[in-house]
């Protein structure tokens, strides 16, 4: 029992003290980048704290009890979880863009003659996510070499294994048909 300075006697009740739970800590499972058809994916995990997690994407204004974020923009992201007692703490991750396929014209040469089909393009293929399908003229390939071109318009097309696809469209010219003119004509006898 306990007596204070007036005389008045509490009795003395068993207080039990326990160990706080360890602290709450969140961990990037896994992260999607963004590309030309899907945006990114963040799946944040949690650890420690009490009973069950909630995750906060907007800075606490709305809570989901998953932790997976998914048709993100390119950019930092902030994470907050929090358990049922209402600890929380804040992970902080990012979302990478893949960058589109580009195939660009390295050399092309033009028809030499008039009615000649011995046009010549190399093109380069960059960024995108590899293995590319190819299309030149809508017929599919794997070269970005080509002889033999006609001249006119001709059409190629990249895409990625995110089906992302770049379009190039370039002209092989050819010189003027060879016509001539009959100054003077004469019989010969």
């Amino acid at each position: 029992s306990v007596r204070d300075q007036n005389g008045c006697i509490s009795e003395v009740q068993n207080v039990e003290v326990q160990q706080p739970a360890a602290p709450i800590t969140g961990n990037l499972i896994s992260s999607t980048e963004a590309n030309c058809t899907n945006g990114g994916e963040l799946f944040i995990g949690a650890n420690g704290g009490s009973g069950v997690y909630e995750w906060s994407i907007d800075g606490g204004a709305t809570f989901q009890d998953s932790g997976l974020f998914s048709k993100l923009q390119p950019g930092f992201y902030h994470i907050i979880i929090r358990d049922s007692t209402g600890w929380s703490t804040t992970i902080t991750d990012s979302i990478r863009e893949v960058t589109d396929p580009v195939a660009v014209i390295d050399s092309l040469e033009n028809v030499t003659c008039f009615g000649d089909t011995n046009g010549v393009v190399r093109l380069t293929i960059s960024q995108g996510q590899p293995p590319y399908s190819l299309l030149f003229d809508n017929i599919a390939t794997s070269d970005t070499f080509f002889n033999n071109v006609p001249p006119g318009y001709h059409f190629f097309q990249v895409t990625d294994q995110n089906t992302c696809k770049y379009a190039l469209v370039f002209f092989i010219d050819q010189p003027d048909s060879l016509y001539g003119i009959v100054a003077n004509s004469s019989n010969v006898t």
